[in-house]
């Protein structure tokens, strides 16, 4: 049955007549529109619902923060009111909301958080407040898997005498890394080793055993890296951004001469009367060779003075593929002779000849020019 509405009486006071049907109009969607008063009853009926039932979550929510051991964000502005849209329609322009979109309304806006999509997810991340990318227990060995894993070379022979190529070694190393993260239930822990450390792009990077030629003497950039900061603080320290020209220049005449003249007296030593001074990489090694001298040996193995190398395992894992067993296998150096100590990339890392029997004396091989490897490349 259709609703008719009655017209207001004529300003001229004249006699009553019949009541005038009035036709309805509709919004775009078929729905029968309503009056501005109706539409704002209705607003505030589902202003008063939504209120209501925030107020039940409010609620809900407090209490899972209090189980869970966190505490919401609770803004000042919690009692500000929500905007429906109300739609224009009518022949007329009249401004009013048809009944389906104030239905409608409730379901889709909330008061503090706006679309309910993101309170849920609010309350998602709130759960996963105990998630642990990798927990501390497991940090330690994940650790000393790289170190172990950065120490490999095919150069190096491993325990009871095993020697591995590059690509063995690369292999075996994958293969022992997803296993402990799988056998430790480490997901994501094994996804983040893989896409930056394992895979063969990343490998040659960091890895030893990428280059199987030869063994790199430093292990970082650092004393590059240390070059640089002193130059850019003792002689740049007035300029910012300069030309690559000007960079050159002050290089040249002002950075260089320095370590010029210190390597001049390494090579002069005006102390003629007293031990030739020990310079670089010859003071912690004369340290950890004398420390090395007089600890125990326990089994027997597989030493080769004249090579120096050893397959107790240990050596790969020393600094300055020192051991216990090859610093032992030799007399006791000269005071002179730490002066002349360089280290190598390839076997024979020291040049020991001086330290060996006289029948090793002859097998041993000469050592190479440094900086010269296999294939006559440079390393």
């Amino acid at each position: 049955m259709s609703r008719t509405l009655l017209p207001p009486d004529i300003s001229t006071g004249m006699g009553e007549g019949p009541p005038v049907p009035v036709e309805q109009h509709r919004d775009s969607d078929g729905e029968e529109e309503v009056s501005e008063v109706e539409a704002d009853v209705v607003f505030d009926v589902e202003k008063l619902v939504m209120e209501s039932d925030e107020e039940t979550d409010d609620e809900k929510d407090s209490s899972e923060d209090e189980d869970g051991g966190t505490e919401s964000d609770q803004e000042g502005n919690d009692y500000e009111s929500d905007y429906i849209t109300s739609k224009i329609g009518g022949s007329h322009g009249r401004a009013g909301v048809s009944r389906r979109d104030a239905a409608n309304s409730s379901a889709t806006f909330t008061r503090k958080q706006g679309p309910k999509g993101n309170r849920i997810g609010n309350r998602q991340k709130r759960r996963n407040l105990g998630y642990e990318f990798c927990p501390l227990s497991h940090r330690p060995s994940i650790l000393r898997l790289l170190v172990k894993h950065f120490c490999l070379h095919p150069l190096l022979p491993e325990r009871h005498g095993q020697r591995r190529d590059a690509e063995l070694i690369h292999r075996d190393s994958v293969c022992e890394a997803y296993l402990h993260c799988k056998n430790n239930h480490l997901r994501e822990v094994w996804a983040y080793l893989w896409t930056n450390w394992y895979t063969p792009d990343k490998w040659k990077l960091w890895a030893r055993s990428a280059h199987p030629h030869a063994i790199p003497r430093k292990r970082t950039t650092m004393v590059v890296e240390a070059m640089w900061r002193n130059f850019k603080r003792l002689v740049l320290y007035h300029y910012n951004r300069l030309r690559v020209d000007f960079a050159t220049y002050a290089l040249v005449t002002q950075a260089l001469p320095a370590y010029r003249n210190k390597l001049v007296r390494i090579f002069d030593d005006p102390r003629k009367g007293r031990a030739i001074a020990l310079h670089g990489e010859q003071i912690p090694i004369k340290k950890a060779w004398l420390l090395l001298r007089d600890k125990k040996t326990n089994g027997k193995y597989d030493t080769k003075a004249h090579q120096w190398t050893c397959d107790c395992g240990l050596q790969k894992f020393h600094s300055y593929l020192l051991c216990k067993h090859l610093v032992q296998a030799v007399r006791r150096p000269h005071p002179d002779w730490w002066a002349t100590l360089v280290r190598r990339h390839t076997p024979p890392f020291y040049d020991v000849r001086e330290l060996l029997s006289p029948v090793d004396r002859l097998n041993a091989p000469e050592p190479e020019e440094l900086g010269v490897i296999e294939r006559g490349s440079m390393f």
